[in-house]
């Protein structure tokens, strides 16, 4: 085991020791509150020294770690370079981890009332991606990773290099921005279970809708960074091609604008309490699917990862905070009455309604187009895809 894995382990084991007093800390105790502090702070330190550690791998040419050379070459420039740190799954995975402690610093920042509730579930979030990370660390050593054709302390004079559909310069901002906007979807869903385990739904609303405003932002310029570059690297003759990666990042974005407009109402007329708790569940679940399908293998596209063993960790994530969260939602059911009514079918708030249904409509669309190679391989043994003109022809009236 060498520097970078151990320490990912270490900021595992912090966390997991933080999560329990932050546990403690939500139940009262000011201590405890303060020590979640200290070790949240000890766990980013060593997850920003394993991020160091590994952009100065590849700025070294260390071929040594399957990783780097997997992702980069000698002849690659410095911008290259660079963006061979989120080239894989596993630098995406630390750069997810490290942005969701640079947003859970600002979390504490700002002494929230419910810090300890919003925090856990950061820190439950930060606890499942350093497993995956330690699990497939990206400084696990050529030679374990390849024994049948690297000899152990064997290190190549050259590495691989990289895609050179990757060798653009949006790849040094498409990335990082995409991620940012992943990583940020889980501070509103952090403010929504808050809510639910407090039974309070006075204000989270008002305390996480700059955060809201700032996960649209950031995932929908990262989507917008990704179809330009699609546009200019494929030549798919215009921004948008449908694909299945495409839509994977495009459906939480239609469920967060959703819910980004309805809680407008919530605020000044007290309603669409439930239908926003259900939103912003479902942006949350919909960020971890995406990130399932591209990374497991499962999807036929010019942007998916190869079949991967990470894939099931994903759906067994999803699966239990899907679940656990709907089931808190249906617990909190009844106190979570709206203060007004729709007083006509041609109110603003009716209107505001319709048009969150239009969004979920072009949602279920686009998540049966994705999912539905994978359903038909199931029950016919063969992979249908549904190709732009379907989509197209289906969205472009909604």
């Amino acid at each position: 085991m060498n520097t970078g894995t151990i320490l990912i382990l270490v900021s595992l084991v912090l966390s997991l020791v933080s999560l329990y007093f932050l546990a403690r800390g939500a139940a009262g105790n000011a201590m405890a509150k303060t020590t979640a502090r200290r070790l949240f702070y000890l766990s980013g330190v060593s997850i920003t020294f394993a991020v160091i550690l590994l952009f100065f791998a590849f700025i070294s040419h260390s071929f040594q770690f399957n990783y780097v050379y997997n992702y980069s070459s000698r002849d690659l420039p410095l911008a290259y370079l660079v963006a061979g740190f989120w080239a894989g799954q596993e630098g995406t995975f630390l750069l997810w981890v490290f942005i969701l402690y640079i947003l859970g610093f600002f979390i504490i920042r700002s002494n929230d009332r419910d810090e300890c509730l919003v925090m856990s579930i950061i820190t439950v979030s930060q606890i499942f991606l350093l497993l995956v990370l330690v699990i497939y660390s990206p400084f696990r050593y050529l030679w374990q990773a390849h024994p049948e054709q690297f000899a152990p302390g064997s290190i190549p004079p050259d590495g691989a290099g990289l895609n050179p559909l990757l060798q653009d310069p949006w790849m040094v901002a498409h990335p990082p921005v995409l991620f940012l906007g992943y990583a940020a979807a889980t501070i509103p869903f952090a403010y929504a279970i808050a809510a639910l385990l407090r039974n309070d739904f006075s204000t989270w609303i008002a305390r996480s809708y700059r955060w809201t405003l700032f996960t649209m932002t950031t995932l929908g310029i990262g989507i917008f960074l990704g179809g330009y570059w699609a546009y200019k690297v494929l030549g798919w003759g215009g921004y948008w091609g449908w694909d299945p990666v495409e839509i994977a990042a495009f459906l939480p974005w239609l469920s967060g604008t959703a819910f980004l407009h309805s809680v407008m109402i919530q605020e000044k007329r007290g309603m669409f309490k439930r239908w926003n708790m259900v939103l912003v569940i479902v942006t949350y679940a919909l960020v971890i699917f995406g990130t399932f399908l591209t990374r497991s293998g499962v999807l036929s596209s010019v942007h998916a990862f190869a079949q991967s063993a990470i894939g099931p960790l994903f759906f067994g994530f999803i699966g239990i905070t899907f679940i656990a969260s709907l089931a808190l939602l249906l617990h909190r059911w009844k106190d979570l009455t709206s203060a007004g009514q729709l007083n006509s079918m041609l109110s603003r708030e009716a209107l505001f309604l319709r048009i969150n249904l239009l969004f979920m409509l072009i949602l279920l669309v686009c998540l049966w187009g994705l999912i539905f190679p994978i359903v038909s391989e199931l029950f016919t043994g063969q992979k249908a895809t549904f190709g732009p003109p379907w989509y197209e022809r289906i969205t472009g009236p909604l």
